[in-house]
């Protein structure tokens, strides 16, 4: 396989292990967005490669919306428990 063929294959099995993770609905769930961010990285680097740039546009707006889930499921939840054991 080529490094792109290796690329396409990582960026695809990255997504669907992201969506395994959140439809388990388990309790790191939440560790599916940054699962995707590394997805959309690499369709990002595969669409830019072989000139897709639909797909680049397409992933880096998932990205945004991973980043977006990342801060909603993981950071502000750890810093609610940051709060709480600091008693502010």
């Amino acid at each position: 396989m080529t490094a792109q063929q290796w690329l396409e294959l990582a960026s695809a099995t990255l997504g669907v292990a992201g969506s395994l993770l959140l439809a388990t609905k388990c309790r790191g769930a939440g560790w599916a967005f940054v699962i995707w961010l590394a997805s959309n990285v690499g369709w990002i680097a595969f669409g830019a490669a072989q000139g897709l740039w639909f797909l680049v546009l397409q992933h880096a707006v998932f990205a945004a919306t991973s980043v977006l889930g990342i801060w909603t499921w993981l950071a502000l939840p750890a810093l609610a428990r940051a709060r709480q054991r600091t008693g502010g």
